[in-house]
C-alpha cells in the first residue's frame, strides 16, 4: 500500500507535473513513478483527520504574494480540510 496515494489522501493542491520544466524535473531527488505530488492534503487518522501542507509550497506562496501577511489562503485550506 502506498501511504501517499490518492486512495489514502484527499489532495487539496498538487503539482501539475506536465507543466514543469525539464530542468525542474531533473532536480527531483526521489521522483515518483506516477508523477503525482500532493502539496496539501487531508487523511483520516483514528477518529479524526490530519491536514498537511508542504513547507516549500507555503514559502513559495508567501514569497510570491505582495501582501504576505494576508493568511486567508491558510484559512481557506483549513476550512476545506474540516
Amino acid at each position: 500500500m502506498d501511504t501517499y496515494s490518492r486512495t489514502n489522501l484527499h489532495i487539496l493542491t498538487s503539482i501539475d507535473y506536465d507543466k514543469m520544466s525539464a530542468a525542474d524535473k531533473a532536480k527531483e531527488s526521489y521522483p515518483r513513478a506516477d508523477h503525482d505530488y500532493g502539496l496539501s492534503w487531508i487523511r483520516a487518522e483514528g477518529k479524526g483527520r490530519v491536514f498537511y501542507e508542504s513547507p516549500r509550497a507555503r514559502r513559495k506562496h508567501l514569497r510570491d504574494q505582495a501582501d504576505c501577511w494576508n493568511m486567508s489562503w491558510l484559512a481557506s485550506n483549513t476550512r476545506s480540510a474540516t
